[in-house]
């Protein structure tokens, strides 16, 4: 009896010392690296989630070397051997891929930002992108948001990069100058949205469409900072009500879970000319491009249950315009909007009366 017990004794702390996760912290955090697992089928796949079974592997992939593998024991994940380091950093690439119907009937083309290993040439995709290279005009995106809780706090962000899809033009349309040169050009000199060109006085920033937040590891993180991915959108609403979007659809999914994500904008922004008062569409390039949306969205399918979020980018005004393309309904649990101007005015939306004025992509359910 005595020896059953001692041995079930045994068991239960073996089962609690080989039975640990690991969680994957900062410090892990390594961004010249890319992260991936093996799934049941033994290929490679990103890594999603910051939680790793015991005795589970993760291989860290470079362009310059033959990839490293690490593994959770005990509830430790082994380090990196301090004299492998990579000097050549694999990049994702833009890639054209199948057109959708609904990207083809607004004039765009369908890329898949990706990584391409050395060796197989396997894909792993980030997100994709609908895009319009003669509007110069990030459409909508698509992307998977994954349950972690990761703490991104060491993050430091990179410079955007065009990626040898978005023009040069359109990436310095977004520096702060010549946004306030384009709203004098559109709206004449006695404009007052915008003060000067000082950078004190910049109002518009390069708005995500995929969510940085929503990515694991750095590498991933990086990767959405490209101009295939971002639309004009002001700062103090990126910041407020359009961040309290993201936040929520972030928190939305469980750990090993994840929800679907469709972002984009619809229409042109106008604003009244300085002499005229008549209604002006605003572009930050001539020849009407780069348009400033007038709306932005976000669709989100977690669980066979779908939300819609309409965010009017206009942050001199409390007040939706009436061709909202949003029917509001009440909002979910945990999500509230900041009412006060600046912000953004948003709503919670019908789906289906949001996918009727912006497009069968926002079809999630």
């Amino acid at each position: 009896m005595l020896t059953k017990f001692v041995a079930i004794v045994i068991l239960i702390i073996a089962k609690d010392v080989w039975g640990k996760q690991c969680r994957l912290n900062a410090k892990n955090m390594d961004r010249k690296w890319i992260y991936a697992v093996k799934n049941p089928a033994n290929k490679y796949e990103l890594l999603h989630t910051e939680m790793l079974k015991d005795q589970q592997k993760i291989f860290l992939i470079c362009k310059s070397i033959k990839m490293i593998q690490l593994q959770c024991k005990k509830g430790k994940v082994s380090s990196i051997p301090p004299s492998i380091t990579c000097s050549r950093r694999m990049r994702a690439t833009i890639t054209a891929i199948a057109n959708e119907a609904a990207c083809l009937q607004k004039g765009g083309a369908m890329y898949d930002v990706r990584y391409t290993l050395p060796t197989g040439k396997r894909v792993l995709s980030l997100y994709q992108v609908c895009y319009n290279k003669n509007t110069e005009e990030a459409i909508y995106s698509r992307h998977r948001a994954y349950g972690f809780r990761l703490s991104a706090s060491t993050y430091k962000r990179p410079q955007f990069a065009t990626g040898g899809v978005v023009s040069v033009a359109r990436a310095d349309s977004f520096e702060f100058g010549n946004v306030y040169n384009s709203f004098v050009r559109l709206l004449g000199s006695g404009q007052d949205y915008i003060k000067s060109a000082n950078l004190s006085d910049r109002v518009m920033e390069r708005g995500h469409l995929a969510n940085s937040q929503d990515f694991l590891t750095y590498d991933q993180m990086d990767e959405t900072f490209k101009y295939v991915n971002v639309m004009p959108q002001f700062g103090s609403i990126n910041r407020r009500n359009w961040k309290r979007i993201e936040n929520w659809i972030h928190n939305l999914p469980k750990n090993n879970q994840y929800a679907e994500v469709v972002t984009g904008g619809f229409e042109v922004l106008e604003l009244p000319h300085s002499k005229t008062r008549k209604s002006t569409p605003m572009y930050l390039m001539v020849n009407n491009k780069n348009p400033i949306p007038k709306w932005t969205y976000k669709v989100v399918k977690y669980n066979g249950v779908c939300h819609a979020f309409v965010t009017y980018n206009n942050p001199y005004t409390n007040t939706v315009a009436s061709n909202s393309p949003c029917l509001a309904v009440p909002c979910p649990t945990g999500l509230t909007f900041n009412p006060d101007l600046g912000s953004g005015p948003s709503n919670c939306c019908n789906l289906r009366y949001l996918v009727q004025k912006v497009g069968q992509q926002a079809a999630l359910c």
